[in-house]
């Protein structure tokens, strides 16, 4: 049975319908949004559900990619 979910990136549209549905249906679920030293550990997680992403088309630093 599922007991932890992690999901990256729900704040975004995808990710934010995601994350309510899963809680409406009682799952434990954990959002996680980039920061550059802050990063989840992953194998306290059953599943993870990765969504996050660079959405901006005006992005020009290749490293953030």
């Amino acid at each position: 049975m599922i007991k932890k979910i992690l999901v990256t990136g729900h704040k975004g549209f995808i990710g934010k319908n995601l994350f309510s549905f899963l809680k409406k249906n009682n799952y434990q679920v954990t959002g996680y949004n980039y920061n550059k030293s802050i990063f989840p550990d992953i194998s306290s997680f059953d599943i993870v559900i990765h969504l996050g992403a660079i959405s901006s088309t005006t992005e020009n630093n290749i490293e953030k990619y």
